[in-house]
């Protein structure tokens, strides 16, 4: 059993990566891959911070952090 945060939330993500829960396979027909992997990171979140992990929520006020995000800068959010 995992002890560490660390290790609660690799318990938590290996899980979620063997058994993909249906909701993120609906997303990734209707919205795509890059929304299904966010989808998939936000439940292992969860699942980690049910099990008893110490894992930080992003603020409400910060930006995404995804690839595509950066690469367009923050215009499209409304920060500039």
């Amino acid at each position: 059993m995992a002890a560490t945060t660390k290790g609660k939330v690799a318990a938590a993500f290996h899980e979620v990566h063997e058994n993909e829960p249906a909701v993120v396979a609906s997303t990734r027909k209707k919205k795509g891959a890059e929304a299904a992997r966010k989808q998939t990171v936000a439940i292992a979140l969860s699942k980690a911070r049910a099990s008893g992990a110490r894992v930080q929520r992003r603020p409400r006020g910060s930006p995404p952090t995804s690839d595509s995000d950066f690469s367009r800068g923050y215009r499209h959010l409304g920060k500039c």
